[in-house]
């Protein structure tokens, strides 16, 4: 009878090949997570829609809903955002504000609710608007790359793995 013997390097590349499987298995089984629909935008005519806040760029709010998807609305139709998620704010004069939103009812404003206080700001300056995660996990960007190459002329084989990863607090 004749029995092959296993290199150690094929048995390790066996086990980092499960090892692989499993792990990108895990990844793509963690739900994403969507922030809820409860941002408020309040129109100029008085009407309201609610939905989750997705950005504003180049004059154009857009607004995801339950019942239309992502749309665009114009920011000079808007008076107004409430929005308790955590939004950056970005002015033309290029200041950030950090922090959820309210507004006043009957004038047009947007007014970033901060941990040292609200600061008012005039939508007309207001430029750009992302939301920004909370902390943890989310503020966690990984970028992970494998790389395995075998040249069969000179029977090498070589492989590589980095990991790189920030965190945002």
């Amino acid at each position: 009878m004749l029995v092959r013997k296993q290199k150690p390097f094929d048995a390790a590349k066996n086990h980092l090949l499960h090892f692989l499987v499993i792990a990108l298995l895990s990844v793509w089984a963690v739900p994403a997570s969507a922030a809820p629909k409860t941002d408020i935008v309040l129109f100029k005519n008085g009407d309201r829609l609610t939905g989750e806040l997705i950005s504003l760029k180049r004059g154009r709010l857009n607004l995801n809903t339950q019942a239309t998807g992502t749309i665009g609305i114009e920011w000079d139709k808007i008076a107004g955002v409430i929005s308790k998620q955590h939004i950056q704010v970005e002015t033309g004069s290029g200041i950030r504000y950090f922090g959820t939103l309210t507004t006043t009812e009957g004038e047009a404003s947007v007014i970033v609710v901060t941990n040292t206080g609200s600061q008012s700001l005039d939508p007309n300056r207001v430029i750009v608007m992302s939301p920004i995660e909370g902390g943890g996990i989310h503020a966690l960007d990984v970028d992970v790359s494998l790389g395995y190459n075998f040249a069969k002329a000179g029977g090498v084989e070589t492989g590589n793995f980095g990991l790189n990863w920030t965190s945002e607090a």
